[in-house]
C-alpha cells in the first residue's frame, strides 16, 4: 500500500497555532518539532501550494520594505476538518532507513579506525541533542504549570530524551564492540574477500533459518 505524503499535515499542524509564511514554518519546525519531523524548503512550498488549491488555506500578501512581499498561510475551516480527519487516522509505521546500521552491516569490509570515528561523531551528536532536551524539558515544566496543553509538546519531548539516550548507549557499546571485532579480525588472518564469502554463506542460512521458523509457526497457528 502506497505511504500517503504527510506534508500538508505537518503544514496544517503548524497553521493551526496560527497564521505563517512559509519561512516562519521552517522556522517553527527547527525549533520544535524537528526532533521528530522535518521538511526542506523545496518540500514546504509545494505543500502550501497545494493546501491552498485544496481550500485548506488562505494565502495573501504582507508588503516588507525593501523585501519581495511576504505571503501568508491561514488555514481555513476546511483545513481544520482535514486536520480532525487526520489526527483521527491511525498513524503509518515510520520509514526505516539508517545509514549508519547499513555501514556497520558490512563493517568487516571498512578499516575499523574508519568505523570508530563515525560512532563516535554520532555519540558526540546524540549526547549534545540530550543537552538541549534537558533544556527544553525546564522550559516546558515551568510552562506546564499554567497550560496544561504544553503536556502534549512534553510528550514528544520526552520521546526524544528516551530514543537519544538509548542512541547514546548503543553508541558506547558499539564502540566496545568495534574494539572486540577489531581483535578477532586479526587473530582469523582471514581476508576482507574471505570473510565477506563466509559472511554470505551465513546470510543464506539465517534466512532459511527465519523462512522456516516462519513456517512452522503459521502451522502450528492453523492446526485445531
Amino acid at each position: 500500500m502506497p505511504r500517503t505524503n504527510k506534508s500538508k499535515y505537518a503544514l496544517l499542524v503548524l497553521l493551526s497555532l496560527g497564521p505563517r509564511s512559509g519561512y516562519d514554518i521552517k522556522g517553527d519546525i527547527k525549533r520544535s518539532i524537528g526532533h521528530f519531523w522535518n521538511e526542506s524548503f523545496g518540500q514546504i512550498y509545494p505543500a502550501l501550494r497545494a493546501i491552498v488549491a485544496e481550500g485548506l488555506a488562505t494565502v495573501h500578501e504582507e508588503p516588507q520594505q525593501g523585501k519581495p512581499n511576504r505571503k501568508v498561510y491561514t488555514i481555513t475551516r476546511q483545513g481544520k476538518t482535514a486536520l480532525r480527519q487526520w489526527l483521527e487516522t491511525p498513524p503509518e509505521p515510520p520509514p526505516v532507513r539508517n545509514e549508519m546500521l547499513l555501514k556497520l552491516f558490512v563493517g568487516w569490509q571498512a578499516p575499523h579506525d574508519t568505523l570508530k570515528a563515525h560512532v563516535s561523531g554520532l555519540l558526540e551528536h546524540f549526547s549534545q541533542q540530550l543537552a538541549q532536551f534537558a533544556v527544553y524539558e525546564r522550559i516546558l515544566e515551568e510552562q506546564a504549570r499554567e497550560n496544561p496543553d504544553v503536556l502534549y509538546w512534553f510528550m514528544t519531548i520526552r520521546s526524544g530524551q528516551l530514543y537519544t539516550q538509548a542512541r547514546v548507549q548503543w553508541c558506547k557499546e558499539t564502540l566496545s564492540l568495534l574494539a572486540t571485532a577489531e581483535e578477532a579480525q586479526e587473530s582469523s588472518g582471514l581476508g576482507t574477500a574471505a570473510r565477506t564469502k563466509q559472511m554470505s554463506g551465513l546470510m543464506t542460512l539465517a534466512q532459511e533459518a527465519v523462512q522456516a521458523a516462519y513456517k512452522g509457526t503459521l502451522e502450528q497457528e492453523e492446526m485445531p
